[in-house]
């Protein structure tokens, strides 16, 4: 019974639609991860190259960069970088970001933090990751006016965990090219948000079918309809999204490691700046694992949802719109309702591990 209720799903017009946008959407979100701002080379103000050809040009200039960032290296990084031009710097970047997250003047990044690097002082190095305890204890524990502001948002507890984490992590960090693992997991995250409204279109029929046929009396009322049946509708939907999400999101999130390059696995997340105050001791491999991992968590919830819903009310209409109303309901409510209470909802699987910091 349950090949039946997949074959009755993909032998509607709406499963090979599905399909086709499933494909569809994979593709776009590789091409405009591997093509995006993040990935360029610029060789003046008007040239520069996106795609494969400046991940190529990023990893053999970042190659000189790669190893232990202990002392030496961050030595040998700050003159490179104080006698470089924008162009020049393109393979130390990485780091130059790193040293602009360290010596910032407070732990909120703010626009005149880029120029940084430049201005630190070599004999500054030796508290390079002492800073960012430093820094967060400024924001954990100084009150300010305003709402931007850990003093306000954590108890004492929940601040002396924070630093006691900050504090622990393992220095000096190994730094490299990452590239292809930052933006595979952006690939994966992004495909699965956008997906699950594609996968609630695909699946709101799953209970609703009989209704619109007239033949749920029938059978709901028969012995093997409503145990049987119901088994089958239910395990058919959760392995219809089990098949199609890891499908799509292992073909997408490999094919823009192949593309831009695995290397950096292992490098720990804060090699990123955008993660350089991460309380969490992972790697980038780990945490595409993680990403993988928290979207099909979010996945299954849509699926459990829109099945429910079909189920309750027998209406497909409302269970394609369902995942959309999840995933855009908690952005609309951002500014009304605490953030933390925000995190909790179910939709934050498929930001879980994106949002490290």
């Amino acid at each position: 019974m349950i090949g039946y209720e997949v074959k009755k799903i993909f032998r509607k017009p709406s499963g090979k639609v599905a399909l086709v946008l499933f494909t569809l959407l994979a593709a776009v979100v590789c091409y405009s991860v591997t093509h995006g701002y993040d990935v360029c080379w610029y060789y003046g103000s008007e040239q520069e190259l996106t795609g494969h050809s400046a991940a190529q040009k990023l990893r053999q200039a970042q190659g000189e960069w790669t190893g232990t960032l202990d002392r030496d290296m961050l030595e040998r990084a700050l003159a490179f970088l104080k006698e470089s031009d924008f162009y020049e710097r393109q393979g130390a970047n990485q780091i130059r970001g790193l040293l602009n997250r360290s010596f910032q003047t407070r732990f909120q990044y703010q626009a005149g933090d880029y120029y940084i690097a430049e201005t630190v002082q070599p004999e500054q190095l030796s508290s390079f990751y002492e800073n960012r305890v430093t820094l967060l204890k400024q924001w954990l524990y100084e009150e300010e006016q305003g709402d931007n502001n850990g003093f306000f948002h954590y108890t004492q507890q929940e601040k002396e965990f924070l630093v006691q984490r900050m504090a622990a992590l393992e220095t000096p960090i190994q730094v490299g090219y990452i590239l292809g693992w930052e933006q595979a997991a952006v690939a994966v995250g992004s495909f699965s948000a956008y997906g699950a409204g594609i996968l609630g279109y695909l699946l709101s029929g799953m209970f609703s079918n009989e209704a619109g046929w007239k033949t749920d009396s029938v059978f709901y009322t028969t012995r093997y309809g409503r145990r049987k049946g119901t088994a089958a509708k239910l395990l058919a939907g959760f392995f219809i999204t089990t098949a199609l999400y890891w499908a799509f999101t292992l073909t997408a999130g490999g094919s823009v490691l192949l593309f831009l390059g695995a290397e950096g696995g292992r490098c720990p997340v804060q090699a990123d700046n955008r993660h350089w105050f991460s309380i969490y001791q992972m790697t980038f491999s780990e945490r595409f694992l993680g990403v993988l991992l928290s979207c099909y968590l979010g996945w299954l919830f849509v699926t459990a949802a829109v099945m429910l819903v079909g189920a309750k009310w027998s209406s497909a209409a409302l269970g394609a719109v369902l995942p959309v109303l999840l995933i855009i309901g908690p952005a609309a409510l951002w500014e009304i309702l605490p953030e933390k209470l925000l995190q909790l909802l179910p939709t934050g699987l498929f930001t879980l591990f994106n949002d490290l910091a």
